[in-house]
């Protein structure tokens, strides 16, 4: 049976990837430095309350398993992945959904340094030198 038939696209994929990334480049340069502020700003959230407060579900395993520190990397790198066959598949959204992922995180990085610093002042006396 043929995979186009079976809707996996491997060539479209094939086809589509190099234009992807030259075309997107600039919006994939700007999401990969949200995704590593995101990430910094999750391991400054989990110091202070640890993983099973991330709302995500595969920050919060990868967190839980891996280490507070790795984890957020780790699990920003896997949502990437999961999400670049669709990425380039539909690569008339993919600028759309790159650019609503860039403000969602920066608004993830902003809450989480929000948070860690109301919480680390107020709970922690070893946060205070921060």
């Amino acid at each position: 049976m043929n995979k186009e038939v079976l809707g996996l696209g491997w060539k479209k994929f094939k086809d589509n990837l190099y234009p992807f990334f030259s075309e997107n480049s600039w919006i994939i340069i700007l999401w990969s430095v949200t995704a590593v502020m995101d990430a910094y700003s999750t391991c400054l959230f989990m110091q202070v309350t640890g993983p099973d407060a991330e709302l995500h579900p595969l920050t919060r395993v990868c967190a839980a398993e891996i280490g507070i520190y790795a984890g957020p990397y780790i699990s920003g790198t896997l949502k990437f992945l999961m999400a670049l066959p669709l990425l380039v598949r539909y690569k008339r959204a993919a600028k759309f959904v790159l650019g609503i992922g860039c403000v969602f995180q920066f608004y993830a990085y902003h809450y989480n340094v929000s948070i860690f610093e109301y919480l680390s002042r107020r709970i922690s006396p070893e946060f205070w030198f921060i």
